[in-house]
């Protein structure tokens, strides 16, 4: 979050300083920032072309600071004035990764033994993990060896979003059908390290190491695909396979609310609650 709102606000500031120079804006100062300025601000992204969701972050960031100096009316009057300027944020669940999808994935983890490349192990070992316990990208980076339970059924999650605001520890069940290519790379990792995704060094992998290994089982499996990806397709499967409740979706994947689980994450389908309820009918008979 603070390094998100670094790199936010000098930009925001350097785009309110351009709008100043060319007339547009009547000031740069956010205790005496204007409706209009806020609205030539918004107008200013959209001739740009950023998407929708950019914009309402620039202006929650815009928002929050005005509400720090005391000039909370700046954002709200000139939303309420020009109501069709502002985007409308879109909430719209992204899509997961489809059994047949997985499937292939899956076999190709499968095929891994103790002699196959450790990078290749390394790399499918993470894609495994994540489709298996549905980690943020930042939760799969900080497992250590010790948050894996002896008998492999669970990882104790404790870095968790928000770290010191907010969120709270958790652990999660990993799906059994995940768990080959974890298990060939425990076994052939011979570096000590406390993480269970390391370096040569045995140090923390960075993003950037994770995304290349996560592009190494695309290429390899044709399938395309990221990490909030994975994050999704345990989440629905969960609730397709396992009848949990959203509300106990929300529990496992670290969310404080189960409106953020139904809104980005997973809910009902329509053909699962249409089943259930013929098969409840059919067995009352």
């Amino acid at each position: 979050m603070m390094a998100e709102l670094r790199r936010r606000y000098p930009k925001i500031g350097r785009q309110m300083q351009n709008l100043y120079d060319d007339g547009r804006i009547s000031t740069t100062d956010p205790g005496r920032f204007t409706p209009e300025d806020v609205k030539e601000y918004v107008r200013f992204q959209r001739q740009r072309g950023l998407k929708p969701t950019s914009i309402s972050h620039d202006i929650s960031a815009i928002a929050n600071l005005c509400n720090y100096v005391g000039n909370s009316a700046a954002v709200l009057e000139a939303r309420a004035r020009y109501p069709l300027l502002f985007p409308k944020r879109e909430n719209k669940r992204l899509p997961v990764v489809e059994r047949p999808q997985f499937e292939v994935i899956k076999k190709m983890s499968e095929t891994l033994t103790a002699e196959s490349d450790p990078r290749r192990i390394r790399a499918y070992a993470e894609v495994m993990l994540a489709f298996g316990i549905g980690p943020r990208t930042e939760e799969l980076q900080h497992i250590l060896v010790d948050n894996v339970s002896p008998d492999m059924s669970s990882v104790f999650l404790d870095f968790v979003k928000g770290r010191g605001t907010y969120g709270s520890a958790r652990t999660v069940p990993i799906r059994p059908e995940c768990l080959h290519a974890v298990r060939i790379w425990m076994e052939v990792d011979s570096v000590s390290s406390r993480f269970l995704f390391h370096t040569r060094n045995g140090t923390m992998l960075s993003t950037m190491q994770l995304t290349r290994d996560r592009l190494l089982v695309c290429r390899e499996t044709g399938i395309d695909f990221d990490f909030r990806a994975c994050r999704r397709t345990y989440a629905q499967y969960i609730l397709d396979e396992e009848r949990l409740s959203t509300e106990e979706l929300a529990i496992i994947l670290g969310h404080s609310s189960s409106k953020t689980t139904e809104t980005s994450y997973a809910r009902p389908r329509n053909d699962r609650v249409v089943n259930k309820l013929i098969e409840s009918w059919k067995e009352s008979e």
